[in-house]
């Protein structure tokens, strides 16, 4: 699903952001090429949310929103959220809990159900990620 070469950096003020190449598993049940910032939690990144045109399936644009995907199966682990900083905040709080994320699609789906319960409320901490800034630490 993802390249390890990078595609292109981002220079922020504290540190380098690695951009490589993915695919997303779309709502039509297709996968689409898209630019994926990498993350320090090993087999997640950052990607901006899409969305698909009712009237051209065919066509998927950036909605303004951000999600984490899981590498491997290209399927996003979190809802999308408003803010880039947001996002980042879920993939380093999903990095927390006792998940194996560079695993396949498989056995990340037959997590137990307190991991479940850990990475709903990982949805609901970053949701409430309000210090007003796109700053640049996971």
């Amino acid at each position: 699903m993802t390249t390890d070469t990078a595609i292109g950096t981002i220079e922020a003020a504290t540190q380098t952001r690695t951009l490589i190449q993915a695919e997303v598993y779309l709502k039509d049940r297709r996968y689409c090429p898209i630019s994926v910032e990498t993350t320090p939690i090993p087999g997640l990144g950052v990607i901006p949310a899409l969305r698909t045109d009712p009237d051209n399936p065919a066509l998927a644009s950036y909605n303004g929103r951000w999600a984490v995907l899981h590498l491997n199966s290209g399927h996003t682990v979190t809802a999308a959220v408003d803010g880039l900083a947001q996002a980042r905040e879920q993939a380093r709080l999903l990095g927390e809990l006792p998940i194996d994320w560079t695993a396949t699609a498989e056995v990340i789906k037959a997590v137990d159900q307190q991991t479940r319960e850990m990475v709903s409320e990982t949805w609901i901490t970053a949701a409430f990620y309000t210090d007003g800034e796109d700053d640049d630490e996971y």
